[in-house]
């Protein structure tokens, strides 16, 4: 988009300035013509199949749980390459004004909603044929927090009450998370190209506060695994983190600082270079 039509865009937060040109040039490094395998219509390989990697270890967890028990890494691997996708997405079209915002948001409804609300009602249905009133009320109230993106949240408030969780449902708690990290990661995008107006290059912003919110959202996953052992004090109903988007957060965020990082060209220590094959060699033995 242009300047011309970032100034004159009503409710703009500002035009870029002098850091135009800079933007720009961050716009044309985020889509490089020749950094990794693509597929027939642009479609990039290696995250094809890290996706699918994921898939299959979420797969055969669910019905071999016994013996894999770490297949649910398949959800961090999902959380990572959501972050990773949408910053690179966000860095290149940053939004800088409401109706930039407001066009990001839709398109996410357009993409989510649709298929979701086919699913849920597909559930709702089903529930209340084979399950018995209580079952299919608590499916009912588990699909109404799906419809809002708070599943993750009603999970763990019963977790942590002490209700028996298993609506048919429950998977849409990794689509909630996603959904919130959707809401507010633009507004932070936004934030680090508006704080590089005065002082330093957006790329150097993001990588600070994303930086920052991996160690606070870290520590908060840390801090609930001890509280639920005993070891320091509760928070409560936060203590319960695997659902919890404070603490899911990180992984998400940990994708977005690799976006900002292979913006800034840092990637290419390891993927070029004499000390670049030894580098790949050993990421790969571990």
């Amino acid at each position: 988009m242009s300047d011309r039509t970032r100034s004159g865009d009503e409710g703009a937060l500002g035009d870029p300035g002098p850091h135009s040109a800079q933007t720009n040039a961050i716009q044309s490094a985020v889509s490089p013509p020749v950094l990794w395998p693509r597929l027939a219509g642009g479609v990039r390989a290696d995250i094809q199949g890290l996706r699918a990697m994921a898939v299959i270890l979420v797969v055969v967890h669910h019905f071999w749980t016994p013996h894999f028990e770490g297949g649910h890494l398949g959800v961090d691997v999902f959380f990572v390459v959501s972050g990773y996708l949408i910053t690179l997405h966000l860095i290149g079209r940053p939004p800088l004004s409401k109706r930039e915002f407001a066009q990001f948001w839709g398109r996410r409804i357009r993409r989510l909603l649709p298929a979701a609300t086919v699913v849920l009602l597909a559930c709702l249905a089903l529930a209340a044929v084979l399950t018995p009133g209580e079952a299919a009320r608590a499916s009912a109230r588990h699909a109404v927090a799906a419809s809002l993106y708070v599943e993750n949240w009603a999970i763990q408030w019963d977790i942590s009450h002490g209700a028996a969780v298993s609506p048919p449902i429950q998977h849409f708690w990794s689509l909630s998370v996603e959904e919130q990290f959707y809401l507010i990661w633009p507004i932070l995008i936004a934030t680090g190209f508006i704080l590089a107006r005065r002082r330093g290059e957006p790329l150097r912003w993001l990588a600070l506060l994303v930086g920052g919110l991996i160690v606070i959202s870290f520590g908060l996953q840390a801090y609930g695994s001890l509280a639920i052992r005993g070891w320091v004090p509760s928070l409560g109903w936060l203590d319960y983190s695997y659902y919890g988007t404070q603490a899911r957060l990180w992984e998400l965020a940990a994708g977005g600082l690799t976006a900002v990082l292979v913006v800034r060209g840092v990637h290419k220590r390891f993927v070029a270079g004499p000390r670049a094959r030894v580098i790949r060699a050993w990421v790969g033995i571990s």
